[in-house]
């Protein structure tokens, strides 16, 4: 990861102050010159700043109105005032305001230089303490790849080349294949792993929500409105991104996706001011996007950076021999969530599991399992446990014993209650109505929803 310079804001109306902290500050630091508390208030809206030189007498918005803003638009910023001797009491108060210190002037280099190196080796040293608080809270299995397939040993092959690397690198497969877990497999094997790694999902919603979750929002109308909204770029700054469904990014986005990569940079929305970005970039397609870009749906550049490396994984229902190990890795990791023993399945449930088509693939198969095990007590989940149909579409065909096993009268039942409560939904209190459709008389009806369990209306 490249080492970029910090950034310095320093805001006083005196053109002299401004010049004496570029010659002291400009050959270590990258220096942001503004003279109003205004101009403060909007730069911090639109730039990455890590610490601020803040007169506390200005004409207009003064030091300390300034002061209270920047915290409102950033919590985070690092703030020092600048006074004059007759304001020092003043500038001391500041501190329960949030200002990290203050420096009188007229000030000398070596104070103004340590103040910098203090508050900026102190933020680094919070920011990364806060990092690694959040690692902790995080039970982490030993990095590997689930199952044995020699597809998937193909694919551990190229994760472990990969994960030294920081260039994009795209991941394809049908909906509900484990494109985030392999994702966080890199991440934690590479040099990043100590960083964020941000998800950001491409689904489902405007493009305008889109475009701000992403690059975030800066700026405003006046100086009461401006503020600043991190995105999952910013977020994700020195870690990785994993940009789930990136087929359904709209062209503009593609477009300025691009840009970033190529750049290494990007502007929040409504911000005029770029802002440098190091981040690894891990995309996920559930379509060929090679097939998308020949239809002109998918920008041709955008696809050819992601390229480089692709991972293919296949779909659950061509390596059923891995099914074990999924169903063993997700009751470790349910047990512990749900603070449960469940020692597996049966070897008949197992069986099932295996031989069932898994349409919706690894997504699926977690969903089922972490509703079985969240509800289950028993030390081992049998036939009768699965969902019903799973056990018709598997191609495992059940035995006499395993038959016994199921409860029909229960499944029956389900069905029963689940179509008297679509009737219900759609013909209300009409109890004469739903009788007539089922060829029950009214009476009887309400026998049978007393059974059920359903509350009758009307």
């Amino acid at each position: 990861m490249n080492e970029k310079k910090q950034t310095i804001l320093v805001v006083d109306d005196e053109l002299s102050i401004r010049e004496s902290f570029a010659l002291i500050l400009s050959e270590s630091y990258n220096l942001l010159l503004v003279a109003s508390g205004e101009a403060a208030l909007k730069t911090i809206a639109d730039s990455k700043v890590d610490l601020v030189f803040l007169d506390i007498r200005m004409p207009g918005l003064d030091g300390i109105e300034a002061l209270k803003r920047i915290k409102e638009i950033d919590k985070d910023s690092k703030v020092v005032m600048v006074t004059a001797v007759n304001d020092v009491q003043k500038a001391s108060e500041t501190v329960k305001l949030g200002a990290q210190d203050y420096v009188v002037k007229p000030f000398d280099v070596d104070t103004i230089l340590s103040m910098c190196e203090r508050i900026l080796a102190k933020a680094i040293l919070e920011r990364e303490a806060k990092e690694a608080r959040e690692k902790a809270k995080v039970k982490v299995k030993p990095i590997e790849v689930i199952g044995q397939t020699f597809k998937v040993k193909e694919v551990e092959e190229i994760i472990n080349r990969v994960s030294k690397k920081d260039t994009p690198l795209l991941i394809e497969g049908e909906i509900g294949i484990e494109a985030e877990y392999i994702a966080t497999l890199i991440h934690e094997l590479s040099e990043r792993r100590l960083k964020p790694f941000i998800r950001f999902n491409g689904r489902d919603v405007s493009e305008e929500v889109l475009k701000s979750s992403l690059f975030g929002r800066g700026g405003g109308i006046g100086v009461f409105t401006l503020k600043k909204e991190k995105g999952a770029l910013e977020l994700a700054h020195e870690g990785t991104l994993f940009l789930n469904n990136i087929e359904l990014l709209p062209p503009g986005l593609q477009a300025s996706l691009k840009e970033v990569i190529l750049k290494k940079e990007f502007k929040r929305e409504g911000s005029i001011s770029p802002i440098s970005i190091d981040v690894r970039i891990i995309a996920y397609s559930g379509a060929l996007l090679k097939e998308l870009v020949k239809e002109g749906v998918f920008d041709k550049e955008l696809y050819e950076l992601l390229s480089e490396t692709i991972i293919s994984l296949p779909p659950l229902r061509e390596r059923s021999t891995d099914i074990p190990f999924f169903i063993s890795y997700y009751v470790d990791k349910f047990n512990d969530k749900y603070n449960k023993s469940i020692k597996g399945f049966t070897k008949e449930a197992l069986d099932i599991l295996s031989g069932y088509s898994w349409p919706g693939n690894v997504l699926e198969l977690e969903t089922i399992l972490e509703r079985l095990i969240s509800i289950k007590d028993a030390d081992y989940i049998g036939v009768g446990d699965l969902p019903f149909d799973i056990i018709l579409n598997s191609s495992t065909p059940l035995l006499g014993d395993e038959i016994r096993e199921l409860n029909l009268e229960g499944i029956y039942s389900k069905f029963e209650k689940e179509l008297m409560l679509r009737l219900f939904k759609k013909y209300g209190s009409d109890i004469r109505k739903i009788a007539k459709i089922l060829g029950l008389q009214p009476p009887a009806l309400s026998v049978k929803l007393n059974t059920l369990g359903i509350k009758e209306v009307g």
